[in-house]
């Protein structure tokens, strides 16, 4: 399962004139360059675009104009129905077409048209809480998993640099001890609170304490085992682009202690780790969280 927004004319202030418009399709525009992917689509119903002509040009022939503006959004797909059948979708429970549960898109202050507030997406907050209720809900296998969260949590950095020679990818998920199956949401509740937590540059006692205070297991960075690793052992290679930023402390970890609705209850697990890093080689005041590894201890 995986998640759509759609688009409607109710979406946007059409009546509120040419700026608060252009204001209003700019923050889609930077909500869909980021967060458009293969977990999250952007839809809109099949006569929205002759919906939305028809209006402009109704209105004043010289807001003709405007349309070039809603075009000029990405990649937004079709969906064989009209407007008022896509609605009833979204407002049903679950909202499920072709295994995507679908939600509308509004515009912040606008007024909202679905029959409960949830089924409105404004912003990427809100969105990513979706996103973060399906992984939970509709568990998938490690590969895809690994997949979707990239794709979700857009403030966290993946390791994936298949040109190196050992550590060519963060998800080694498929070692977890007990079974990744039975740990996915603890790892997804870690990504969400790390995608949403601040870093203070160049703290990272302050860092790490505060990031513990808002997760259910130990985080903390390399102890006692330390002075036996080689130095260097546990830096990796990031690759951003076409950059490879070479080796990024990664000592810092999440224990993945027991397995989902078991805390404190069910058998412990002492060798399931999440690594990571403060990634700071861009701009040093705006630090980023830097995920190594989700997967066995190393």
């Amino acid at each position: 399962m995986k998640a759509g927004v759609c688009l409607f004319l109710e979406s946007f202030s059409l009546d509120s004139g040419e700026k608060i418009i252009l204001e209003q399709l700019s923050h889609l525009r930077s909500l869909m360059a980021r967060m458009n992917s293969e977990f999250i689509k952007f839809y809109k119903s099949n006569e929205y675009d002759c919906k939305l002509a028809t209006m402009f040009y109704s209105t004043s022939p010289d807001m003709a104009w405007m349309m070039g503006q809603f075009y000029d959004m990405g990649k937004i797909d079709t969906l064989p129905m009209d407007c008022d059948n896509l609605l009833k979708i979204i407002n049903s429970v679950p909202p499920v077409y072709n295994s995507r549960m679908l939600y509308m898109y509004n515009s912040i202050d606008n007024t909202i048209v679905t029959e409960n507030r949830q089924s409105t997406v404004l912003n990427e907050k809100e969105l990513v809480i979706i996103c973060r209720n399906i992984l939970d809900s509709f568990p998938s296998e490690y590969i895809e998993y690994g997949n979707s969260v990239k794709d979700i949590f857009k403030n966290l950095i993946f390791l994936e640099n298949e040109e190196h020679p050992t550590f060519k990818t963060f998800n080694s998920m498929n070692k977890i001890k007990g079974g990744f199956e039975n740990f996915i949401k603890g790892i997804t509740e870690f990504l969400f609170v790390v995608n949403n937590y601040e870093v203070i540059p160049q703290d990272t006692f302050k860092n790490i304490k505060q990031m513990s205070a808002l997760l259910r297991y130990e985080l903390c960075e390399e102890g006692g085992k330390k002075s036996e690793r080689k130095t260097g052992e546990l830096d990796r290679d990031f690759k951003i682009g076409k950059t490879v930023y070479k080796d990024v402390n990664c000592e810092f970890h999440y224990k993945l202690s027991y397995k989902d609705g078991q805390f404190n209850k069910g058998t412990y697990y002492n060798d399931n780790r999440i690594y990571f890093g403060f990634f700071n080689r861009i701009d040093p005041l705006k630090p980023t969280i830097a995920i190594a590894h989700i997967g066995e201890h190393l």
